[in-house]
C-alpha cells in the first residue's frame, strides 16, 4: 500500500521498463505492462477515497465497482500476463500483439483515463 505519488513514480519506472524490454520476450513485456497497469489503477484508487486493493482478486473486483470502463482493458493485461507467466511459450502473444493490443491499447487506455480522472497532481 502506497501513497498515489509512490504508485505513481512505480507506474513511471515501469512504463520506463517497458520501453526498453526487447521483442525477444513478449512474455516479459505482457508482464510489466500489466504491472504498469496495476500501479496506475492503485494510483487512482489512492487519489479517490484513499483506498488500496489487498490483492489481484480485490482489485479485479473494485475496478468492476469503482472505474467500470477500465474493466476490459484491465482484464486483457491480466489475462495475457497470466498466459505469459503460467501458460506454455506457444499460447503467449507475440511481441508485435502484446505491443499494438495490450501496450499501445490497453494500457494507453488505461493510462489516459487515469490521468484524466487524477484528483491531485
Amino acid at each position: 500500500m502506497g501513497t498515489a505519488t509512490q504508485h505513481e513514480e512505480k507506474a513511471r519506472h515501469h512504463l520506463q521498463f517497458l520501453g526498453t524490454i526487447s521483442d525477444d520476450y513478449p512474455d516479459w513485456l505482457a508482464t510489466v505492462a500489466f504491472y504498469a497497469a496495476v500501479e496506475l489503477i492503485e494510483l487512482l484508487f489512492a487519489d479517490h477515497d484513499d483506498f488500496h486493493s489487498q490483492n489481484h482478486e480485490d482489485r479485479n473486483r473494485s475496478i468492476h465497482q469503482r472505474f467500470p470502463r477500465l474493466a476490459k482493458p484491465f482484464k486483457a493485461l491480466y489475462n495475457a500476463s497470466l498466459d505469459s507467466r503460467y501458460q506454455a511459450m506457444e499460447h503467449w502473444l507475440s511481441a508485435e500483439e502484446v505491443r499494438r493490443e495490450l501496450v499501445d491499447r490497453r494500457l494507453a487506455h488505461i493510462k489516459s483515463f487515469v490521468e484524466s480522472h487524477r484528483r491531485t497532481t
